[in-house]
């Protein structure tokens, strides 16, 4: 799968949102990751699935930084076991610089639709 997008220009910045949908097969994981190419604010992650897990997997939320792993970032790593819905939003504005990167992941069980959006803005030079 890959994220699609979606820019809305907003004045001198620019909204934009990720999405995606998927069925899930047999040991599929989501594995997104999101680069809109210039410097950006996270605004939300939202991840809705058809079927609540049923065994021990977490949702993972990170940040691959483009100055290299020594700051890398967990963002959120969520115990999906019994959850269906996650809403994730940082609690202060986060700037990342062009070149970082997003990361989603989640290893999915047989069937399971899911539905991820991402949203954030980038200021338009």
């Amino acid at each position: 799968m890959s994220l699609t997008a979606k820019k809305i220009p907003v004045g001198k910045y620019s909204f934009f949102e990720y999405y995606n949908t998927g069925t899930g097969a047999a040991n599929l994981s989501l594995d997104e990751s999101l680069n809109p190419g210039v410097p950006f604010t996270l605004d939300t992650v939202r991840l809705h699935l058809s079927v609540a897990v049923g065994s021990v997997v977490d949702f993972r939320i990170y940040l691959s930084s483009v100055l290299g792993s020594a700051h890398n970032l967990v963002l959120l790593s969520h115990a999906m076991n019994g959850v269906q819905d996650v809403f994730w939003g940082p609690d202060r504005e986060m700037i990342l610089n062009y070149g970082d990167q997003i990361v989603m992941s989640l290893i999915l069980s047989s069937g399971n639709v899911s539905g991820l959006n991402v949203t954030g803005w980038t200021i338009v030079e």
